[in-house]
């Protein structure tokens, strides 16, 4: 580079992530703990989280990764649940 030109810029420490865009607009999966038909509720969760799973925006995860949003969309109660059977 030239003596008193621009400088490049420096290169971020942390790794930037760029989302896919296939899943704007669409909710995400939720679960509504204080329902009258949880077993229902829960096959309906898991079918829809299967197939947000299965986007480009979440195939390529780890499976570490992909409990973590289940646990997400499933709530605080979820973790709790978790933190005890695991």
């Amino acid at each position: 580079m030239a003596e008193g030109g621009p400088e490049a810029p420096v290169a971020a420490a942390t790794p930037t992530y760029v989302l896919s865009n296939d899943l704007i607009g669409i909710k995400s999966p939720s679960f509504d703990w204080q329902g009258t038909n949880l077993p229902q509720q829960f096959r309906s969760f898991k079918r829809y989280s299967e197939l947000f799973l299965s986007t480009p925006s979440y195939a390529n995860k780890s499976d570490e990764e992909k409990v973590n949003y289940i646990l997400l969309w499933l709530g605080p109660q979820s973790v709790e649940v978790f933190e005890h059977y695991c």
